[in-house]
């Protein structure tokens, strides 16, 4: 590689080609494979997480281990690591209470990774990380998503949408259902946010659940497409449950066969 590179240099050089070394005919005439392997000398990738230089996109191998995966077993109702399986599949608060979700899969843990993965991408415009959640919250989606099943991501209110300039769950949604071909099934607009919500990280389970009261309307010019419909809610992390839970609540009280959710990070 190294001495084709150079010979294409030196006859680049003594052409008066351009100061790269390399007429735009030499480039083309170079296999696919090479000409990424002088992309990434040109332009190395950086990791996710942490920016070290790396070869291709993603994580690197020092912060790769880091990112804990949700261990078996967790509550299907929930997403709580439950210290045994258990017959239902469900912890004791929601033997007790049912949720009205059907299933809640959160693929790893929330802790200084995931986290770091989730504040860039929201907050610093990091689009690239799309195809990061998207490959690693896969098999997840595909235990989750059936043909006939309506991907709906947790929406911003509009006021903040204008402000972040997209929506990150919404980034996800999409993506996951390119991949799986099921672009028809991703409905970014069937659900409405109307109340422009206050910052909920600091606010406690019960503080949440009041403000998020009434936060969500349907679309109702597509209504009809949910009727008797399984839905997947899609988000990036889930704390205490209590955006998912209103959503279904909307969705299943519109004509909603069941929901389900899907989040990247839980900090339950």
């Amino acid at each position: 590689m190294e001495k084709d590179v150079t010979k294409l240099a030196d006859k680049s050089s003594k052409n008066n080609s351009i100061s790269a070394g390399f007429t735009l005919n030499k480039l083309k005439a170079l296999p696919a494979l090479n000409i990424s392997r002088l992309v990434r000398m040109a332009f190395p990738a950086l990791c996710a997480v942490c920016d070290t230089h790396i070869y291709d996109d993603g994580i690197c191998a020092n912060c790769w281990p880091k990112l804990e995966p949700m261990p078996e077993p967790t509550c299907r109702k929930c997403a709580r690591i439950l210290h045994h399986q258990t017959i239902t599949g469900c912890c004791e608060a929601c033997l007790l209470n049912p949720p009205i979700i059907t299933q809640i899969i959160a693929a790893y843990r929330y802790n200084i990774i995931s986290k770091s993965l989730i504040l860039k991408f929201k907050y610093a415009d990091r689009l690239e990380l799309t195809t990061i959640f998207s490959t690693l919250l896969s098999p997840a989606f595909n235990q989750l998503c059936n043909p006939d099943t309506l991907v709906i991501p947790i929406p911003l209110h509009p006021a903040r949408y204008r402000k972040r300039m997209f929506n990150q769950s919404s980034e996800i949604a999409r993506s996951l259902c390119r991949t799986h071909e099921c672009t028809p099934l991703y409905q970014p607009s069937l659900l409405e946010r109307v109340v422009n919500t206050e910052q909920l990280g600091r606010m406690r389970r019960s503080q949440r659940a009041k403000t998020l009261k009434g936060a969500f309307t349907i679309n109702h010019q597509k209504q009809n497409l949910l009727i008797g419909k399984p839905c997947l809610l899609i988000d990036d992390v889930i704390t205490t449950g209590s955006t998912i839970s209103e959503a279904a609540k909307k969705l299943l009280s519109a004509g909603a066969l069941q929901v389900n959710a899907l989040c990247f990070a839980s900090a339950r």
